[in-house]
């Protein structure tokens, strides 16, 4: 039956019993709340320096995807806002995601001014609009003078054995980290009159082959895009490529780390326009996701070299771009994140170039020999330390008095890395001094029981003791402790070019 009511129905069951049942729709849900702005707070910074810091913040991203980002200056804004001083990152910014708790985020910038005080806040955004923190400030620290009495003295851990030819014939050197096992890993290095050798970590020796190959300035790369087949018959498409220039090749020779093995296979050479190469470094694009090898001659004139795949399992390369530094040049390294090209002119300094090929030949001056330098000639090899939020430290080879001078390691390329300090690799035991220094390299990744925090190598010209020169095995922690460095064992060089 209906009731009077029409949205209602009048049952009578058997008994007489009467029921009633609403035949209304139901209510229609509540539309949905418009997207809400991020809840942002600014956290204090970390890893304040000289011309360093790690800016922290944190967001809830209230349902809304987010992303987050700072604002920094060394004039105080007031409040919190989008225009003030300088963006870190320039653009884009951290993913938050769209949750409903507080995300924390960091970003490490760098070209700061020494002793200054600067302000900054953390910045989110989504659909629902911006959310901005407070205005929080810190003070960067005071630039210091060299260490009082100079150099200060850091211990190895092993050596290598000697290079294969008398003499000074040992020169640079290259951290392979191995891909599942760090404690395997190895270093290599070259012979400047025939042949590259490999060492275990304790500095025993794994392989030496090429002998007749006159070597120099050996670098690697993970991830390298090449077709092939390791000498066991394992397929790959991508490796870990190893560069060094080839003198008496007149071109640069290339190797594969076989993984299983630890040992280098050949991958090719490419031959240049003009004989003898002296110098080299390799470098990888983090805008084009290329490969590069920087290659130099006495002369002072330098090339970047585009890598590629052969065919058949070796690698090509095609020049690029050309400059003359000036002088005699050997030593350089390159900067895979902030995409800039360090290069040492032999007798007067180290100098900052832009790493991409369109960047051109603007260049800044890092550092000098002689009077109102940090260096002593001849400047030979450098390497960088890399710390996970941008920031680390730039290690160059003074081999005039055998030392290693530490800058920071900036992402500008027009500002000048601060000078940080100077050490010198003393004896320890039956591990002699080093002396002549020319190539070097360092990694911040653990690397085992033996180098759990890191290892730096540096080259030792005379070796007293024995027939050929050879390279120390340091602890970074040795080095950090010297010179009252950062530690950041985080950032896996691996993952270059994934």
């Amino acid at each position: 039956l209906k009731s009077g009511n029409g949205n209602e129905t009048i049952n009578i069951n058997q008994f007489g019993s009467i029921a009633r049942v609403s035949s209304a729709s139901s209510s229609p849900p509540p539309p949905p709340l418009p997207p809400s702005a991020p809840t942002v707070t600014t956290s204090a910074a970390i890893n304040v320096a000289t011309s360093t810091a790690t800016l922290n913040g944190s967001a809830n991203p209230n349902n809304t995807a987010t992303t987050g980002w700072f604002r920094y200056s060394p004039t105080d804004p007031g409040t919190c806002n989008d225009t003030f001083g300088t963006r870190a990152p320039a653009s884009g910014g951290t993913s938050l995601g769209d949750g409903t708790t507080a995300i924390p985020y960091s970003q490490g910038v760098s070209d700061l001014t020494s002793a200054t005080t600067y302000y900054y806040c953390a910045i989110a955004q989504n659909s629902g609009g911006t959310g901005m923190g407070t205005i929080v400030s810190f003070v960067t620290s005071a630039l210091q003078p060299p260490p009082p009495g100079g150099a200060q003295s850091v211990l190895p851990q092993f050596e290598t054995g000697p290079a294969h030819h008398s003499g000074d014939n040992a020169d640079h050197s290259a951290i392979w980290i191995h891909p599942t096992d760090p404690s395997l890993s190895t270093v290599i290095g070259d012979d400047k009159s025939g042949g590259m050798m490999v060492w275990n970590l304790d500095g025993t020796e794994i392989q030496y082959i090429d002998g007749t190959r006159r070597l120099n300035n050996v670098d690697l790369r993970y991830n390298f895009p090449l077709q092939g087949t390791f000498s066991d018959g394992t397929p790959h498409t991508r490796v870990a490529l190893v560069a060094v220039g080839y003198e008496n090749g007149n071109s640069i020779a290339f190797y594969k780390v076989n993984p299983v093995t630890r040992q280098l296979e050949n991958a090719g050479e490419q031959v240049l326009s003009t004989s003898l190469p002296y110098g080299g470094c390799m470098y990888h694009s983090p805008v084009t996701g290329k490969y590069y090898y920087f290659v130099n001659w006495k002369s002072g004139v330098w090339q970047q070299v585009e890598l590629s795949d052969a065919g058949a399992g070796n690698v090509q390369g095609t020049v690029v771009r050309t400059h003359d530094a000036g002088t005699q040049t050997e030593g350089c390294v390159t900067d895979d994140v902030h995409k800039l090209y360090y290069i040492g002119e032999e007798n007067i300094g180290v100098w900052k170039y832009g790493a991409e090929p369109g960047d051109g030949t603007t260049r800044v001056q890092v550092d000098k020999t002689g009077t109102g330098g940090n260096l002593t000639a001849d400047v030979e090899g450098m390497s960088l330390y890399y710390n996970s939020d941008g920031t680390g430290y730039l290690l160059v080879s003074s081999q005039g008095t055998s030392t290693v001078a530490v800058y920071t390691r900036d992402s500008s390329k027009t500002s000048i890395n601060a000078y940080l300090g100077v050490f010198k690799v003393v004896a320890n035991g039956i591990i002699d001094e080093t002396t002549g220094s020319d190539g070097l390299d360092v990694t911040n990744f653990p690397l085992g029981s033996l180098f759990p925090q890191g290892l730096f190598v540096i080259h030792d010209a005379s070796n007293s003791g024995g027939s050929a020169s050879n390279h120390k095995l340091v602890l970074w922690e040795n080095v950090a402790g010297a010179l009252n460095l950062l530690i950041d064992m985080s950032w896996d060089p691996r993952q270059v070019g994934l």
